[in-house]
């Protein structure tokens, strides 16, 4: 009996931490990753993760879109002075914060950071229960290391819960 549980259980966790793909689109002239459950939608740009539109209450009579995004998305593409402004939208992890014109111990970073202007990978989807998670990260150049973001939807909330996981960074 032992057996046959710890047997059960294995294959819950295995088929809650395989990757499906993600669903793609574009979304306000950007192609995004989307996460949705009834209540919520998320869409999550692959240049830049930035998150938005997010639609709360979606499948009520009045949902919600409280993020911005910016109105140059729709029109046609410009050169922009910093690549944070190419996607500029809603929520996004900025990694440094600042940018800095002159280099600093031979690093030149980028307005809020290189993570916010390039491309992010899609690892993919997973459901554990009523939790669906979207995951997708970044390798940085300028100063070697990994950012991996985790955006996750409960059945029946209106919530979206966000977590950033940075590996291999060393300060000076």
């Amino acid at each position: 009996m032992t057996f046959l549980c710890a047997l059960a259980a294995s294959l819950v966790l295995m088929a809650s931490a395989v990757a499906a793909d993600a669903p793609s689109r574009s979304v306000h002239s950007q192609p995004s990753a989307i996460l949705a459950t009834k209540d919520v939608e998320v869409a999550v740009t692959t240049r830049g993760g930035h998150m938005a539109p997010v639609t709360f209450f979606r499948s009520s009579d009045r949902p919600v879109q409280p993020y911005y995004v910016s109105p140059w998305q729709d029109e046609a593409p410009l050169p922009m002075p910093a690549p944070v402004l190419v996607t500029l939208r809603g929520d996004f992890f900025c990694m440094p914060f600042g940018g800095n014109s002159a280099e600093v111990a031979g690093e030149k970073h980028p307005p809020h950071g290189e993570i916010v202007g390039e491309l992010w990978e899609v690892v993919g989807t997973k459901q554990a229960g009523d939790v669906s998670t979207l995951t997708m990260e970044i390798d940085t150049k300028v100063r070697k290391g990994r950012v991996i973001k985790e955006l996750s939807l409960v059945d029946g909330q209106n919530a979206v819960y966000s977590r950033h996981t940075i590996e291999g960074f060393a300060g000076r």
